[in-house]
């Protein structure tokens, strides 16, 4: 008998740990929520320092048109030398894995490239970008990987 009691009440925590529930629909308005935040971080104070406080010690940038650029460090070094670039962006849709433990946010961004009088000298370019969020072992979420490209202006599409 103490064998059976042995033997079940692994079974047991084993169940009970692997039926946790994870409200999908919340989470993913979380993420909204935060991708919301992370734009606004970016209109304030800068898209090297938004980018510092949203990814993760290892995330990787997929810039349009250069190579990747691996660790939160070397991304904002390589944003900080970016001066002038106003960077914002709006979500349009979430997902999350039904672990909890991962998610996107995809949607539009607006990129303003100034110059030195404060024209924009670079244009306005439009895009759409993704967002690849995961769960730290805090239980916070960071983004892990983040890629965009260009389209027209969203405000065009029909």
């Amino acid at each position: 008998m103490k064998f059976i009691k042995l033997m079940f009440f692994p079974a047991i925590l084993l169940f009970c740990a692997c039926t946790g529930s994870v409200n999908i629909a919340a989470e993913k308005q979380n993420l909204l929520d935060l991708d919301r935040a992370f734009s606004k971080k970016s209109a304030e104070a800068g898209v090297a320092i938004a980018y510092k406080n949203f990814f993760s010690k290892d995330a990787t940038l997929l810039p349009m048109g250069a190579f990747p650029i691996s660790g939160r460090d070397s991304i904002f070094a390589r944003v900080s030398r970016s001066r002038g670039l106003e960077l914002i962006w709006t979500p349009e849709d979430a997902g999350v894995a039904r672990s909890g433990e991962f998610g996107y946010t995809w949607g539009y961004y607006k990129s303003i490239m100034t110059g030195f009088e404060g024209d924009p000298f670079n244009g306005i370019k439009y895009g759409k970008y993704l967002n690849v969020w995961a769960k730290n072992e805090d239980g916070d979420w960071r983004v892990i990987m983040n890629i965009g490209n260009g389209n027209p202006n969203p405000g065009l599409k029909k």
